[in-house]
């Protein structure tokens, strides 16, 4: 699993990124780049993987989706970092809520 700064370091180096190529088809380019974007997101999923068990290993699968999708709405305009910071955070919360109602 990535944690957050290999995550960082894999796309801060990924130079895959497609150009178009001169005279290439549109169906061509945009399989590229949808290949692109298919390795982005297995990075990311890994990585929220991470996530989960790292922060979140008390919340079930249905409980991690939503702490991590309301990190990702309050945090991804600061990058990944804050996306950790706000995932431990509402881990954190949500944890200790589901303890307090047990």
């Amino acid at each position: 699993m990535l944690t957050t700064d290999q995550l960082n370091e894999a796309l801060r180096d990924d130079t895959s990124y497609p150009a178009r190529v001169p005279n290439e088809s549109k169906a061509s380019f945009d399989s590229r780049v949808n290949s692109h974007y298919d390795q982005v997101n297995a990075f990311v999923s890994e990585w929220s993987e991470w996530l989960h068990s790292e922060y979140g290993s008390d919340l079930t699968d249905e409980q991690h989706e939503m702490v991590y999708t309301k990190a990702y709405e309050n945090g991804h305009a600061g990058g990944y970092s804050e996306i950790e910071n706000e995932y431990i955070e509402l881990a954190d919360l949500a944890t200790n809520l589901i303890r307090s109602v047990r």
